[in-house]
């Protein structure tokens, strides 16, 4: 299931497949393909967190991932474009208000397609972050436009990242790459599903649940469809992912 990147032969572009029941559940709980994905591979990409954590763009402290990732001991520092109870105004695009090597480790999830101008922050990044530690990012890619609003503003979606661009953007800056994710099914369960959850009334859970059988339908004919001669298994996967999750290390 791994590829190791030719120009990169330390890191490696993965697909795993997850047990379809599972994500059957998950999108009957109304959660998207993309994110029952990244829950179920999150806690895969490292050990458990300690020591002194960022979030950017993390809105607030009681994020559901915060519990499949931190340890109970770890400190969180939650950031947003405007400040909330328990949430630090910071704007990614110029220099983080941080000392150098002040934090453990860096989480930044869904946060790159809302920011125009993401020239400065993996060198800050790497800046704040003390030797040894990691920053874990996502960015989706096969994935419909979505605004992010606020209370007090409201974010666009501009850009769209390939595994490739992400690699190639956050070593540039002095990161080593510790795994890639390709996260989702493959352009046909994605498209099927998302059309599913787009034409489809939420009426009695109808959505839902013509949802979840619309993927159990997309990903047998995925995982059909990925069979071939001197091919591996996910290798559409990871060419069509709905996103990319990436452990990245700053050295020691």
């Amino acid at each position: 299931m791994k590829k190791t990147d030719s120009k990169n032969p330390g890191c490696c572009l993965t697909h795993r497949f997850l047990p379809p029941h599972r994500v059957f559940l998950d999108l009957l709980n109304g959660l998207s393909l993309l994110r029952s994905y990244f829950h179920r591979i999150l806690p895969l990409t490292t050990p458990r967190l300690s020591g002194k954590i960022i979030d950017l763009g993390g809105k607030h402290s009681n994020n559901f991932y915060h519990k499949l990732l931190l340890n109970r001991d770890a400190e969180i520092i939650c950031t947003d474009l405007h400040a909330a109870p328990g949430v630090i105004a910071v704007d990614v695009e110029k220099k983080l208000p941080f000392a150098d090597a002040s934090f453990d480790n860096i989480l930044a999830f869904w946060l790159f397609e809302h920011v125009y101008d993401f020239s400065v922050i993996a060198g800050e990044a790497i800046r704040v972050l003390k030797p040894g530690g990691k920053a874990i990012v996502s960015v989706p890619f096969q994935h419909q436009y979505h605004g992010d609003s606020s209370p007090s503003g409201s974010y666009d979606d501009y850009w769209r990242f390939s595994h490739t661009a992400l690699l190639k953007w956050w070593e540039s800056a002095g990161f080593k790459c510790e795994c890639v994710y390709a996260l989702g099914e493959g352009m046909i369960c994605s498209h099927l599903v998302r059309s599913i959850q787009f034409l489809t009334p939420p009426l009695l859970g109808i959505r839902k649940l013509f949802s979840a059988i619309g993927y159990l339908f997309g990903t047998t004919l995925e995982r059909l469809a990925s069979i071939r001669p001197g091919k591996e298994p996910g290798w559409s996967q990871k060419i069509m992912a709905d996103g990319y999750l990436a452990v990245f290390v700053k050295p020691e």
